[in-house]
């Protein structure tokens, strides 16, 4: 495995371990409990998965908790807070607070919602930025798990994240239209799936047991 880029920051986005403001599409089948519950083993799976990443690493939380300082061990990062008002508000935020970072070149955030999202994955997007300006790992039921920005041109992909509708089937193609309209780069890496309805956490218990 080649290093990775030393100019590049890797942001990963996680929600606050709340009961009824976590996995609400889950919760219906299985009760806010135990949704939380599986958020929570999401998130601390993902963020073990990502601590091997040789790059700098950042947990941006939806709110303060009390998680906050294991959270961060586990990744190895450090802590900030979601600023905005929607996702893309807070995901816009977020990619332009690396532009004033020093010695970065390169911005990849990630949820931690889905399970093929390792530090492998994460090296090949950080590899195809070098010659795109943007990449995206596209998920299965049309959104994507995992979005990469040269922040140089931060500021030209505003437009895929402000005043858009989030968690339908077209996010990620409404997404590429954009960024096409104001002449962004763009590439792709192999497609990912997240957990997200009972269907999904059925799947992931699965992976464990083949």
């Amino acid at each position: 495995m080649t290093a990775m880029d030393a100019g590049t920051v890797l942001q990963v986005f996680a929600k606050a371990p709340v009961a009824g403001q976590v996995k609400t599409r889950l919760a219906v089948d299985i009760g806010e409990h135990a949704a939380l519950q599986v958020h929570v083993q999401l998130v601390e799976a993902a963020l073990e998965r990502l601590g091997s990443c040789q790059m700098r690493k950042e947990l941006w939380l939806s709110a303060p908790h009390r998680v906050s300082q294991g959270w961060s061990n586990l990744l190895g990062a450090q802590t900030f807070i979601q600023q905005g008002a929607d996702l893309g508000h807070r995901m816009y935020h977020s990619l332009c607070a690396a532009v004033s970072e020093p010695n970065v070149s390169k911005v990849i955030l990630v949820g931690t919602d889905c399970p093929d999202i390792d530090a492998a994955y994460v090296e090949q997007a950080d590899a195809r930025l070098r010659d795109h300006l943007t990449v995206f790992g596209p998920a299965e039921d049309g959104g994507y798990g995992l979005v990469g920005v040269q922040t140089q041109h931060v500021h030209r992909v505003e437009s895929a994240f402000k005043n858009m509708t989030w968690g339908h089937a077209q996010v990620l193609s409404e997404t590429c239209a954009r960024l096409k309209q104001g002449n962004v780069s763009f590439d792709m890496l192999a497609p990912i799936w997240d957990v997200d309805r009972l269907a999904d956490w059925e799947r992931y218990q699965q992976l464990g047991r083949d």
